[in-house]
């Protein structure tokens, strides 16, 4: 287990790299110049030609994709942002923290309710409550996480006056945010579990619990349960990384302070230092996330441990 560990790891390096070099390309091809938009209008062609010196945007790409490499892998320095003139690495940890709790949150969210929904549809299939759970994993499967957004804020902010409906503080803030990014994630979930369930419900050791004399309560959540949740596992990397990169957009229309509103504010400014630390930074989040649920897989499939002991058992003899 330690040499598959250590292999994912090896492989993030090449995957994150990889990453900085498109999305350092992608900047410097993208229309929009940071030294035109940091002068005032009426500057002379002098003043912008400095501009662009002091951004060290005069250099050619190779070096300046050099010196970027070499500061952000190596001296893990990400440079200052062009518009506040403030370092990232300073600005950019609160906001990590807001989005990791904002993407946490909303899988929390995601994974207890599609759970729920998922067994209430298996344990109830081609009834009534069958068909709602189906409902309703259709219309947040459907539903845009903003379009969700704009109408819990009608709802519970404009109309009940329950939550707010931005800015941060505590726990209370952050419920409407979760719920819209959650709700594609809690869709995708619920389909899971009702299609996994369903396969498991019919096997033999499920027959056999049933025989023994338990609730249908300890067969459902003792037995079924944690065999149907083997594939979905898989899928919960995927779904972790669509709740970071849904926040972005979430976190604009809530007004949160996180990475998401950090990164479309550089972009909007063609702050490339800006952009280009969160992007990085949200594939290396990705990445870590994808590793953990690999790690959470083979631990939970006995095949994958079976045959891991049975390698360890053959380089013993």
């Amino acid at each position: 287990m330690l040499k598959y560990f250590a292999k994912r790891i090896l492989w993030m390096i090449p995957i994150v790299i990889c990453v900085a070099l498109l999305i350092f390309s992608l900047m410097r091809l993208i229309p929009g110049d940071p030294a035109r938009m940091l002068v005032s209008r009426d500057a002379t062609e002098e003043e912008y030609l400095n501009k662009r010196v002091e951004l060290g945007l005069d250099e050619p790409f190779l070096t300046q994709l050099g010196k970027f490499l070499t500061d952000t892998f190596l001296h893990f320095d990400f440079g200052k942002s062009y518009m506040t003139k403030t370092s990232i690495s300073r600005d950019i940890g609160p906001r990590m923290v807001r989005t990791m709790e904002l993407g946490l949150l909303a899988a929390a969210f995601a994974m207890i309710t599609g759970i729920l929904l998922g067994i209430t549809a298996a344990t109830h299939v081609k009834k009534w409550q069958d068909s709602l759970c189906m409902i309703i994993a259709l219309v947040g499967i459907s539903m845009p996480a903003f379009w969700a957004a704009l109408l819990l804020i009608m709802l519970f902010s404009v109309k009940l006056q329950l939550l707010p409906p931005s800015g941060i503080g505590g726990i209370q803030y952050y419920i409407l945010p979760a719920i819209s990014v959650g709700l594609y994630g809690t869709a995708t979930f619920a389909r899971q579990i009702r299609s996994s369930m369903l396969d498991v419900i019919g096997s033999d050791y499920v027959t056999t619990a049933r025989s023994k004399g338990l609730t249908e309560r300890e067969v459902i959540y003792k037995h079924a349960l944690p065999n149907a949740l083997i594939p979905t596992i898989t899928i919960i990397g995927g779904f972790l990384g669509q709740m970071f990169g849904g926040s972005i957009v979430i976190e604009t229309i809530f007004s949160i302070p996180g990475m998401g509103l950090y990164l479309i504010t550089g972009i909007n400014n063609r702050d490339y230092p800006v952009v280009q630390t969160c992007v990085i930074l949200l594939s290396i989040i990705f990445c870590i996330a994808m590793l953990l649920v690999d790690l959470a897989y083979a631990m939970v499939d006995p095949r994958i441990k079976a045959r891991y002991a049975s390698s360890k058992v053959k380089r013993n003899k």
